[in-house]
């Protein structure tokens, strides 16, 4: 009896657990993520650890919002890298999933068709496409932060467009500046972009609140002091609305 539990306590010390297994996986098959990336890449890669829960809830009000799968995902790689359990939102979403992949006739027919219905991505093509909307989103902000800074630096608006765009990929060097206004308003929500560098400001500021982990990404913004500070000062200008 006694050498049969030693035998089984030998083969317990012997089987790794399941996350031993999958941080050898992930070591042996993923290579290491670069330590600096582009801001639009910084999104998908950042691994927050303290913030991961606020981080998580902007996606969650995205995928709420758009009911796109691709923010999903990006919780899923999230929580993966940063070896935590999936968001009880996530699991309700793979749970559906697996329940239509393991439904009777679910692989009958064209199934690489029925694949993505599954999945729950629209069958839409050119710039609808759910993958190509969150990609957009976040080149978007990529841009957007760049402007920010300018922005908060005092510049006018044409101005911060331009310098923003100027220090960006080759997409928005060569955008015109009707498309640089248009990603400016998708980004931060807009019906029509303020003219004024003074309306600008507080909008940029209160997006940052909103979004904690952009200082993180974005190291080039003003800290939370100095942003507390310039919304003070422009609270106390009564011709400049913060709503």
């Amino acid at each position: 009896m006694r050498s049969e539990r030693c035998w089984m306590q030998q083969a317990d010390q012997r089987q790794p657990s399941v996350r031993a297994c999958n941080r050898r996986s992930r070591s042996q098959h993923a290579p290491p993520a670069p330590r600096s990336v582009r801001g639009s890449d910084r999104l998908r890669d950042r691994r927050p650890s303290a913030n991961q829960h606020h981080y998580l809830e902007g996606v969650k009000a995205l995928w709420i919002e758009q009911r796109n799968p691709y923010w999903i995902w990006v919780a899923i790689q999230t929580s993966i890298r940063n070896d935590e359990p999936f968001p009880d939102w996530v699991c309700e979403y793979l749970e559906q999933v697996a329940d239509q992949l393991l439904a009777t006739g679910a692989a009958s027919g064209d199934f690489a068709r029925k694949l993505p219905q599954i999945l729950g991505f629209q069958s839409k093509s050119g710039p609808k496409h759910p993958l190509k909307i969150g990609r957009r989103m976040l080149r978007n902000e990529e841009y957007a932060m760049k402007f920010a800074k300018h922005i908060l630096m005092g510049k006018t608006p044409k101005n911060a467009r331009n310098d923003a765009a100027n220090e960006s990929d080759r997409h928005w060097k060569e955008a015109d500046d009707k498309t640089l206004q248009a990603a400016l308003r998708e980004h931060f929500k807009l019906r029509r972009a303020p003219s004024g560098n003074r309306i600008w400001q507080p909008i940029v500021i209160r997006w940052i609140f909103n979004n904690p982990l952009a200082l993180e990404r974005y190291p080039d913004l003003p800290n939370l002091n100095a942003l507390f500070e310039k919304l003070a000062v422009i609270s106390r200008d009564s011709s400049v609305p913060l709503a």
